[in-house]
């Protein structure tokens, strides 16, 4: 559910903090006409700070999650802008709001949405369920963990925190009936090629579709729920929050993942 983010109900919950105005600007300015828009996002209840909730500034192509006190701080033009605030079990808000240079912060709180927290809670203990059904007991990371995350790229991401046991390879060619996992052409700084113990190569899977070590080099992993590496099988089993937030909506249970991973791997 999305509430307007400037409504006149909601301008109460973006006002400016006096306290915070003393210590800081929510718009500092920057060269060329660019300002910081900072401030905190909490629970609308009980003033908690609501650490890795998504700040969107859409007119200016700007996203921050904000961190372990709810504080975010993302540079934009001065002017006006629509934006969105976000995170899974509350109520998201967006509207517009004009930022100006010497503005103070701004405190963004947000509802709980008790019918969608509730649905990821059980949500959560079905992925959990679904790990442990494979038998193997897989690195696991959560939405905090990957908000925190400074890697660019989940492929970056997995490279240096995945116990994976792989080895990186040269070469931009792919050899059948080998265990190389070849993708071409890749970004700079990632790999060409990542061997596996794994018959037919690395297995990644993204929101229940085949992705591979390419593909995640797109995503962010600021934008992922879940993420799974399963070394000894050769699995990289990720989760959007979006999709999981679909799922919780709808109730979806998903198929067990050894189904899952001979249907679309082999």
């Amino acid at each position: 559910m999305t509430r307007p983010l400037l409504s006149a109900a909601a301008l109460a919950l973006l006002a400016a903090s006096p306290a915070l105005a003393q210590r800081d600007s929510a718009a500092s300015a920057l060269e060329g006409g660019v300002v910081v828009l900072s401030g905190r996002v909490v629970d609308a209840g009980t003033g908690r700070p609501l650490r890795a909730a998504r700040v969107g500034v859409t007119t200016a192509g700007a996203v921050a999650f904000t961190d372990s006190l709810g504080g975010f701080s993302i540079p934009v033009p001065a002017g006006a802008h629509s934006a969105f605030v976000g995170r899974p079990g509350y109520m998201a808000m967006e509207g517009k709001l004009t930022v100006a240079a010497g503005d103070a912060p701004r405190t963004i709180r947000l509802p709980v949405d008790s019918a969608m927290m509730a649905a990821l809670h059980q949500q959560d203990v079905r992925l959990a369920r679904r790990a442990r059904a494979s038998g193997t007991t897989p690195q696991l990371w959560e939405r905090d963990a990957l908000v925190a995350s400074d890697s660019p790229n989940v492929a970056q991401f997995l490279l240096a925190s995945a116990r994976m046991g792989w080895t990186l390879c040269g070469g931009a060619v792919r050899r059948s009936r080998t265990r190389e996992y070849v993708e071409t052409p890749m970004p700079p700084n990632v790999p060409a090629c990542v061997r596996t113990a794994r018959p037919g190569g690395l297995c990644v899977i993204v929101d229940e579709q085949r992705s591979s070590m390419y593909q995640l080099t797109t995503l962010d992993p600021r934008e992922l729920y879940r993420l799974e590496a399963y070394r000894r099988a050769g699995i990289i089993v990720g989760y959007s929050t979006r999709f999981v937030e679909w799922l919780a909506r709808r109730g979806r249970m998903l198929p067990p993942l050894e189904g899952l991973v001979r249907n679309l791997c082999g």
